[in-house]
């Protein structure tokens, strides 16, 4: 599904928010340019290191989506694919079971 979104629109990078253990990440890191990753749980956010430490065009960052976001959008240089996915795991000792409207909050008070 997100690689035919990709393709009809032409999309070269991907947003993604809940990393957790990279699956989505790897496995689209071959079809886009830059892929950007969030997780919120910090050993998730470890466990991932080693998997992307040679795949170069995977950008990954550890913190609340709804706030890492506004630092990734001033990085994109063009039109991006986001897929929110985040949500608390047992991994995580706080936050909201589903950050989805502040995500949506930060990409539209950012939008260009």
């Amino acid at each position: 599904m997100l690689l035919d979104i990709a393709g009809r629109h032409r999309l070269e990078l991907l947003v993604e928010t809940g990393t957790y253990f990279g699956d989505t990440s790897a496995e689209l890191a071959s079809w886009f340019r830059l892929v950007y990753t969030i997780e919120a749980a910090k050993q998730l956010f470890d466990a991932a290191g080693l998997r992307f430490s040679n795949i170069l065009n995977v950008k990954r960052y550890c913190g609340d989506s709804g706030d890492v976001l506004h630092a990734i959008l001033p990085l994109l240089d063009g039109p991006a694919l986001f897929w929110l996915d985040a949500h608390v795991q047992d991994y995580a000792v706080s936050g909201e079971a589903n950050p989805i409207l502040r995500e949506i909050r930060a990409i539209t008070s950012d939008a260009r």
